[in-house]
C-alpha cells in the first residue's frame, strides 16, 4: 500500500540550508497534505519545490487537468505557487522512445509556458538508467531556479 508517511527528523534537514532534501509526496492532494506542516520551510527563498509534469499521465495531459491537480495540491500543502519549479518529465516508463520523450516535452512546454516557465526535463544520472539519447538536468544543491512567477492562486 502506498500511503503518505513521514519519518522523523525531516524538519532539522529542511532548516539546514546546506542540506539537500528530496520529499516525493506523490502526484495528488492526498500525498501533498502530508507536507502541509512543512510549508513555512518549503516557502523559504533557499528552497526549491519541484512539480513534475508527465504529459502522458491523465492528470497532466492538458492545461485544465494540470491546473486542477496543482490547485488541489497547493491548497492542502500550503506551498506558494511562486515557490514551484515546474519540471517536464514525459515518459511511458522504460519503453519510452526518444521521439515520445521529445514530443511529450514539447507538448508540456506548449501547455504550461504561457503561465509559468518549465524547467528542463530531469532524468536519472545513472548511465544505466538514462537513455543515451536523452539530455537531462541533474539535480544538485547548486541547481539554479528560473525567476519566480508571481504568486497567484493557480496557473490560470
Amino acid at each position: 500500500m502506498d500511503a503518505p508517511t513521514l519519518v522523523g527528523g525531516v524538519m532539522p534537514h529542511l532548516r539546514d540550508e546546506n542540506c539537500l532534501v528530496v520529499l516525493d509526496v506523490g502526484g495528488d492532494y492526498i500525498g501533498a497534505r502530508s507536507i502541509g506542516g512543512f510549508a513555512p520551510q518549503l516557502n523559504k527563498p533557499h528552497t526549491a519545490v519541484f512539480y513534475v509534469i508527465n504529459s502522458y499521465r491523465p492528470w497532466s495531459d492538458n492545461i485544465d487537468h494540470i491546473d486542477g491537480t496543482l490547485g488541489k495540491i497547493l491548497g492542502v500543502s500550503h506551498v506558494q505557487l511562486g515557490q514551484l519549479m515546474l519540471v517536464s518529465n514525459p515518459n511511458n516508463g522504460l519503453t519510452t522512445t526518444a521521439q515520445e520523450f521529445l514530443d511529450g516535452h514539447r507538448r508540456t512546454v506548449e501547455m504550461v509556458s504561457p503561465y509559468m516557465p518549465v524547467s528542463p526535463w530531469c532524468m536519472p544520472t545513472s548511465p544505466v538508467a538514462a537513455p543515451a539519447w536523452a539530455p537531462f538536468s541533474p539535480l544538485s544543491r547548486t541547481t539554479s531556479r528560473p525567476p519566480r512567477p508571481p504568486a497567484t492562486a493557480a496557473l490560470r
